[in-house]
């Protein structure tokens, strides 16, 4: 059997403004074929039996997310092909087979953010599978951006006892899939077992925010880029620089430190996540954190480095510079080595992690405490590196932090998704939790 790898039309979105632009970070009609958490599914075995003529529309609960239904509709024109009598049979929980002229469409009952399926047939010669998605308005489709808001799979298949699989995956930015439209395209002759769709999953974008779950107390600072503002409208109705709002209650926003660049920010990632890019030194941030004295300190930073760094003194993701020699505190996860300091003066205090894998632009999760005389970097949740013999008091750094602009005029190539920094050492069991947080959001392995 030749293996046919699925076509997939993948979504970015990409917005660039300028500081006194006015856009926001997640317009309607935006989507990407990756990244859908399911809350819920479809299980097939709640459909009736299948009537004998009439076409189908038959509604059954969606399983996980309550108050929700799927509507499974056929319409009366279906003709059955050769060796499959009946508009459908289920064959499990996960499996609903169709026969191949089949075009059903699948009805939610208040729009969703997310679909996943997993479309399977066996024959042989050329074929076409596509899953649409659409609002209540109309199809939610277009030649230039926003991306297309559908997903496709084909193939020529050898041998009508072998099978090909394609999964099928297409997300919202803002939940409002009204419902989905499958089509198969392939000669009946060949194809006469029909197609299966399988484990059809959903996310109904009305989940509680697991970020609800990571602790508060001694959160100082809290970056999301789903959070960010591209622009601030005053009462007067001007619009004003765009800025990063904290949101852990101490108001340290973010703002842009250039007044003659551009702020940007994508959807990207695994996940299709929102993220804040930082592409050349007038993209840098700044925010007031003064961390002069603290004898406990935790830093999380979800993000993607597209460059390396090459060495300690330069490309600081998040940097607060120094008032005194070895004061300067700052977090670097560049694509082959992690750097960090918590800058106490003391000399040749220098931590370093050459990473195991490259990143490669993919996301990653960088996790550094300071315990008092022990500090330790967690990658992705795994435990990296631990130095001991610190000094226990931050010391020597300046009170306002720079996010994107690094030492020697240097600054970070990457995105940055979230940014937590909390006052104190946590136990393993939060900061678990905060690391769990962040490695699910961001697809991160």
């Amino acid at each position: 059997m030749t293996k046919h790898l699925p076509k997939l039309l993948v979504s970015g979105l990409l917005l660039t403004v300028g500081f006194s632009g006015m856009a926001q970070l997640q317009p309607n009609s935006s989507f990407c074929t990756l990244g859908i958490q399911p809350d819920g599914f479809v299980d097939w075995f709640k459909l009736p039996a299948p009537p004998a003529s009439g076409g189908v529309n038959a509604a059954i609960p969606v399983t996980g997310i309550p108050g929700l239904t799927a509507t499974l509709q056929i319409a009366n024109t279906t003709t059955f092909s050769p060796n499959f009598k009946g508009y459908y049979q289920v064959a499990n929980a996960a499996a609903l087979a169709l026969p191949l002229n089949t075009n059903p469409t699948i009805m939610f009952s208040k729009p969703v953010k997310g679909v996943s399926v997993m479309f399977q047939a066996g024959g042989r010669f050329g074929y076409n599978f596509q899953m649409t998605a659409y609002n209540n308005a109309g199809q939610m489709t277009s030649v230039g951006p926003p991306p297309p808001a559908n997903v496709d799979g084909g193939g020529f298949e050898v041998g009508p006892g072998f099978f090909n699989s394609v999964p099928l995956e297409i997300r919202s930015m803002n939940a409002d899939i009204a419902y989905v439209k499958f089509t198969f395209n392939g000669d009946p002759e060949e194809f006469t077992g029909g197609y299966s769709l399988i484990n059809f999953r959903i996310e109904s974008g009305s989940a509680p925010d697991p970020a609800l779950a990571i602790p508060t107390a001694g959160m100082r600072e809290w970056l999301r880029a789903d959070k960010f503002n591209l622009s601030i409208p005053t009462p007067e109705g001007i619009t004003q620089e765009p800025y990063w709002p904290d949101q852990s209650g101490h108001g340290s926003d973010a703002t842009p430190v250039a007044t003659n660049g551009f702020v940007t920010a994508a959807i990207t990632g695994s996940n299709c996540t929102p993220a804040v890019i930082f592409s050349t030194a007038s993209s840098a941030l700044t925010f007031n954190l003064p961390i002069n004295g603290w004898t406990g300190m935790t830093v999380f930073m979800a993000g993607q480095a597209y460059t390396d760094a090459a060495g300690w003194w330069q490309n600081q993701a998040l940097m607060w510079n120094e008032s005194e020699p070895w004061g300067t505190t700052f977090f670097t996860p560049s694509e082959s080595n992690v750097f960090f300091r918590f800058g106490t003066t003391q000399v040749n205090n220098q931590p370093i992690h050459p990473r195991v894998v490259n990143a490669g632009g993919d996301f990653t999760v960088t996790t550094a405490e300071h315990n008092g005389t022990v500090d330790s970097l967690w990658v992705n949740g795994q435990l990296a590196l631990r130095q001991g013999g610190k000094e226990a008091a931050i010391a020597g750094t300046l009170p306002n932090a720079l996010i994107g602009s690094g030492l020697l005029g240097t600054y970070f190539s990457g995105n940055i998704g979230e940014v937590i920094i909390y006052d104190r050492a946590l136990t393993d069991a939060e900061r678990e939790t905060v690391q769990h947080y962040l490695t699910a959001k961001y697809g991160t392995h």
